[in-house]
């Protein structure tokens, strides 16, 4: 059956959306069409909404993050001669009882016999080993997140640009030891998997080997989840397993200064251990609704990037996390990273789309936390955001090229190669061409996407979709907490430009869908930036409508949906995106597509949580279900080139495929705010395939629950919001009309409201507003 798109929730935007959905408008005293109900189905109605709905038990069982101080082996595998090693298992505790292993071979290259440990699950932190007496031989350690990438070297070689993991490397060696403890040095970010060999003949004794996470620690020996204000819990295990993978990735991407207590978010545990501006998009969202320090570490992750504004406006698209700002916030002037940040910047290039990622993370932060103090003090760099935007677009759209652009660093030439001078050239020349004549001149040398290893270069819809997005939620701070409502108009009609020029160069309305980027020659309309224009909303309810239809009829595979159509673009490798398919979640069930929803949240994320590491999000992945290489670099004459060829550098934990915890709490239990701070909100649960569910996110005042059920005779829900708050709660009717009572009093019948009550009839909703406390709802 084809799915059918009805806009009833405009996502993230601080005023509330309900007058979008389409349906019925029948407020109090106003009659419509209705059956009469039974006496008996009144009394059954009014006493199942007498009483709460109790919360049921079983959420601490889905967490899988580590409770005690130590992460010991889940279990220990013997590879090669099972003769040259002895009591493997020993080392799964710390108990004196000691392992041995043995070699002949001179080399390790040449020893065939190995222990592999298997953590249970991706963690990270100090690798200790305890040694016992009588070792001979050197021992050498490899580290990887999954056991395929396993090998000597772990599972890649090579820098990780992330410092607070220093010193680098994925294998160690350690001489030989006598009885003790001995600590690694540097930080492993994310593994699973450890092997354990010998690098000459002799042999090794050791009693154990563990590793001290150093992420985030969200449960310990007493208190499992206390580090979790958020919560999920359904009917259907595997969403409940996804929530808490999602959650624990969040954890474990979650990483302390080492100069200061404070934590930030950053991109992977293992790569890049860096605070990247186009993940807080989503990570924001994800830490709003599960971290019960969440909130604090989006504001320092935030915060850090506000002291490191260049002139033009251009944020750094990441950060290293000992990057601080000062604290009354007087070091705003855009005079650039501080020097100590710089270098790595220049080395990569730009990514001019994430500039605009850290106005909308600003603006979520604002929503969820009404801190205005700290939101009013950043409105400064968020105007000036919009200078960088405006110098580099050509007739209301974004170039990915030269227009007003800064010279490539000497590093980017350098590594153009015999190219890179005659890159240079024409990066000058068209640099003048393009502020001459204000066109968009495509180059090669200087700009990414949020896709690093495709061709950036032209006119992106996705980049400029999420322009435009940044330009309406910074109109909303400026209308709330800037220069009010004549300056939050100005920037509104910029953005409206911005709109309009989109629809004109990139809108294919034989296909109902965007193409990617107009300087490709072929046409692939690829999912980013539909995804955004729907999520946006650039496009009307009927464009909607025929983008969801059509990602579902041309972009769909067995494990989600698909960057685009085609399977050779240099403008877009053709895989599986965690980073889009998040915001593709919320998308969808923006318009109440939720069975499209939970399908590709089964399908991704299902996956993920089955495949090895079986316990972390990845950052890609491939056509054929596996994590690719990160090797799948484009030069700029679309010619592959193999820049890593260890598979294993790509990420198996990162942060930015979190969005199914703002799916499942924000819309399957329906906990949304509608004013900054949650001191307004709406409860709109979306029921899918589910019988029940329950979830609960935490507010600056206080925590605000939601649970409902769904059976053979009924509907009941309860919703439990704190003091000081007041909301909606949207009653889902199923497609009937319904008796619907309300803490044991019947407040809708036979098409009707009881005296005195404010509803609204919505679609297939029943609005109830002005909901404080503790509320039971049921039909």
């Amino acid at each position: 059956m084809k799915p059918t798109y009805i806009r009833c929730v405009i996502p993230f935007l601080i005023a509330s959306s309900l007058a979008a959905c389409g349906g019925d408008n029948v407020a109090s005293g106003e009659a419509s069409s209705g059956s009469p109900v039974s006496p008996a189905e009144e009394s059954r109605v009014v006493l199942t909404s007498s009483s709460p709905l109790s919360e049921k038990d079983g959420w601490s069982d889905i967490l899988i993050d580590p409770t005690g101080d130590y992460v010991y082996p889940a279990d220990v595998i013997a590879e090669g001669d099972s003769a040259q090693i002895e009591n493997p298992d020993f080392l799964k505790t710390a108990d004196g009882k000691c392992a041995t292993i043995k070699s002949t071979a001179p080399l390790l290259e040449l020893n065939p016999n190995r222990v592999v440990i298997d953590l249970g699950i991706n963690t990270g932190g100090i690798v200790e080993v305890g040694f016992c007496d009588g070792s001979t031989a050197r021992t050498h350690l490899a580290f990887a997140e999954r056991r395929i990438w396993l090998n000597n070297d772990g599972d890649y070689t090579g820098d990780n640009a992330g410092q607070d993991d220093d010193p680098e490397g994925r294998s160690h060696d350690i001489p030989v030891r006598t009885k003790g403890k001995y600590v690694v040095s540097g930080i492993q970010g994310g593994q699973r998997w450890i092997s354990i060999a010998l690098g000459n003949a002799g042999l090794s004794k050791i009693d154990y080997i563990r590793v001290k996470p150093t992420h985030l620690r969200v449960s310990n020996s007493t208190q499992k989840g206390f580090g979790y204000s958020g919560r999920f819990l359904s009917s259907d295990s595997l969403l409940n397993t996804i929530w808490s993978h999602s959650a624990y990735t969040m954890s474990m991407t979650a990483l302390k200064d080492p100069q200061r207590e404070r934590f930030v978010y950053v991109d992977g545990a293992k790569r890049d251990r860096m605070v990247w501006l186009g993940d807080v998009g989503n990570q924001g969202l994800a830490a709003y609704y599960s971290h019960k320090d969440g909130r604090k570490i989006m504001k320092d992750t935030l915060a850090m990037f506000g002291c490191q504004q260049y002139p033009s406006g251009y944020l750094p698209m990441f950060s290293q996390i000992y990057v601080t700002c000062k604290e009354d916030y007087s070091d705003l002037t855009p005079d650039g990273p501080v020097p100590h940040a710089l270098e790595a910047q220049e080395e990569i290039g730009r990514l001019g789309e994430y500039t605009a990622w850290w106005v909308i993370g600003l603006a979520d932060y604002y929503l969820y936390t009404g801190d205005k103090t700290f939101v009013k003090a950043m409105l400064p760099v968020a105007r000036r955001t919009m200078n960088y935007f405006e110098s580099r677009s050509n007739k209301g759209v974004y170039c990915t090229g030269q227009i007003g652009s800064d010279t490539p660093s000497p590093a980017l030439i350098s590594a153009a190669g015999p190219l890179g001078q005659v890159l240079a050239q024409l990066f000058d020349t068209f640099s003048l061409i393009g502020k001459s004549t204000g066109a968009c001149i495509p180059a090669y040398v200087g700009e990414i996407s949020w896709q690093p290893f495709d061709i950036a270069s032209g006119e992106q819809m996705h980049t400029n979709a999420v322009i435009y997005r940044s330009y309406k939620r910074l109109a909303e701070l400026e209308r709330e907490l800037g220069q009010g409502d004549e300056a939050a108009k100005k920037i509104e009609a910029r953005a409206e430009e911005r709109r309009l020029a989109m629809m004109k160069t990139f809108w294919d309305e034989s296909a109902g869908a965007f193409i990617g980027n107009s300087f490709n020659p072929q046409t692939n309309h690829t999912v980013d930036g539909n995804v955004e224009a729907v999520l946006g909303g650039i496009v009307n309810e009927a464009q909607a409508a025929r983008i969801l239809s059509f990602m579902d009829t041309k972009l769909q595979g067995p494990y989600g949906t698909f960057t685009g159509e085609l399977n050779n673009d240099p403008f877009m490798q053709k895989l599986y995106a965690p980073f889009i398919a998040s915001r593709e979640l919320t998308a969808r069930l923006s318009f109440q597509d939720t069975p499209g929803a939970l399908n590709l949240m089964r399908k991704m994320w299902g996956h993920m949580t089955k495949a090895d590491p079986a316990s972390t999000l990845w950052e890609r992945v491939g056509i054929n279900g596996e994590i690719p290489a990160y090797n799948l670099k484009i030069d700029p004459f679309g010619k592959p080139s193999l820049q890593r060829p260890n598979e294993g550098f790509t990420s198996a934990a990162h942060g930015w495929g979190a969005g199914p915890i703002n799916a499942l709490t924000g819309y399957i239990t329906g906990i949304r705010p509608v004013k900054p701070g949650f001191s307004e909100w709406l409860v709109e649960p979306q029921l899918g395939d589910l019988t029940w569910a329950q979830g609960r996110a935490d507010t600056p005042f206080g925590l605000i629950e939601s649970r409902w059920e769904l059976t053979d005779t009924g509907f009941k829900m309860t919703v439990i919001a704190p003091e000081g708050t007041q909301g909606k709660i949207a009653v889902p009717l199923k497609g009937a009309d319904r008796m619907v009572a309300m803490n044991g009093k019947v407040i809708w019948a036979n098409g009707k409201a009881a005296q005195g009550m404010d509803l609204i009839k919505r679609g297939d909703y029943l609005v109830i507003s002005n909901i404080t406390g503790t509320t039971t709802i049921a039909w």
